[in-house]
């Protein structure tokens, strides 16, 4: 539970650990290219990292408020678009650095093809 997470259960071993990948196909040019992007479910995907944001932040489940926050910065540095939008609005490259200047860095993978006839 958040509220009864300690450093001591923070530490623990991980029970499971997923990976989520989005594959987007279509042409560039007159190329075909194929773009995948592999992350981990979770901000952490061995102990020593969600012991680390838990020594950060207090708690380790933080997939829902780092985010807000970094969103509400982009509003507050004038940045995001004015009115309601949906997160896909945002700067994607502005946001992923401000959750790393606040200690919640995504790592991913990033893998782009293309075919090439010779």
């Amino acid at each position: 539970s958040f509220l009864m997470e300690t450093a001591e259960i923070a530490g623990l071993p991980i029970p499971t650990v997923g990976r989520t990948a989005v594959e987007v196909s279509g042409k560039r040019g007159e190329e075909t290219v194929d773009y995948k992007v592999v992350y981990p479910i979770s901000m952490y995907t061995v102990p020593e990292e969600r012991l680390a944001l838990f020594n950060k932040f207090g708690a380790s489940n933080i997939y829902v408020s780092l985010p807000a926050i970094a969103g509400a910065k982009m509003c507050m540095m004038e940045s995001a678009p004015r009115g309601v939008i949906a997160a896909e609005c945002l700067d994607p490259v502005l946001f992923l650095k401000i959750m790393g200047e606040m200690g919640g860095s995504i790592k991913f993978q990033e893998i782009c093809t293309k075919n090439v006839v010779m």
